[in-house]
């Protein structure tokens, strides 16, 4: 073999090693190629969402999902997801708040996103904390969360409160 193939089999080693080394220091970490990212093997999906099942962040509680819903606006990401009655997808930002295993969304009631919530009574809400800026991409925090409408309040002429309930999660 010719020099340059011994060292690039030598890198590939190294790197594989290092890889190692950082799945036994952080074993949430989750490695994936180039090909792969691009091309995911469609036995590396979520059955209920057709997502893929690649996790960056750290799996969170319930308690610490409801800590990150509740943070102040300025500390985290929250889009909540919905589909339009002709089944295209919908994503919007409203406010929302956590206790228990219940979501209370505040909104419009003839924006997008509360009349898809009216019709099919179901959302999926990603929330993710803003990393500050010395943070490591494995120290990313986040979870996508599947919520039903229990309860459709009137708050006045202009407001409408959803009460959600939670009915899975999983990290992002």
């Amino acid at each position: 073999m010719s020099k340059k193939k011994y060292i690039l089999i030598g890198v590939l080693i190294f790197l594989i090693g290092i890889a190692i080394l950082l799945k036994m220091k952080f074993p949430y970490l989750t490695f994936t190629f180039v090909k792969d990212s691009l091309f995911p093997p469609k036995s590396v999906v979520d059955a209920r969402t057709q997502a893929t099942l690649v996790i960056y962040t750290k799996e969170l509680s319930m308690e610490n999902i409801i800590k990150l819903i509740n943070a102040d606006a300025t500390q985290r990401v929250l889009v909540i997801g919905t589909v339009n009655a002709d089944g295209s997808p919908h994503a919007g930002v409203l406010n929302v708040s956590a206790k228990d295993r219940h979501i209370i969304i505040n909104g419009l009631p003839n924006s997008d996103t509360c009349k898809n919530i009216e019709r099919s009574k179901k959302a999926v809400i990603m929330v993710y904390k803003k990393p500050v800026r010395e943070a490591k991409w494995f120290e990313n925090v986040g979870a996508r969360i599947w919520v039903e409408l229990i309860e459709n309040t009137k708050t006045g002429s202009l407001t409408s409160t959803y009460t959600m309930r939670i009915t899975a999660h999983r990290a992002i």
